[in-house]
């Protein structure tokens, strides 16, 4: 298990800086909880929004990645988030 925590810790420090759309799962007094597209809910970590307290489950958040532990992104900043609620029909447009 050490050898993995290892190697997830090195590809997730890789996301540092990077922006990431994440779609929010659960929101409370802390912030929010999201994942990536690529994440899968209860399996993969989770993106740790502290600031993301005014979003709503099944919306999708635009965030900066801070800091990365082993399983874990977060999204520390203070910056506005982009946000959009829920998933748009086909044919809409993104705003």
């Amino acid at each position: 298990m050490e050898v993995q925590e290892k190697i997830s810790r090195k590809r997730l420090k890789r996301k540092i800086g990077k922006t990431l759309k994440v779609l929010v799962d659960a929101v409370d007094k802390d912030g929010a909880l999201a994942r990536s597209a690529a994440d899968a809910p209860e399996i993969d970590g989770q993106v740790i929004i502290p600031d993301g307290r005014k979003l709503k489950p099944g919306d999708w958040a635009t965030v900066k990645i801070e800091r990365a532990d082993a399983h874990d992104l977060w999204d520390d900043s203070l910056h506005k988030l982009e946000h959009e609620h829920g998933i748009p029909k086909t044919g809409q447009k993104r705003h």
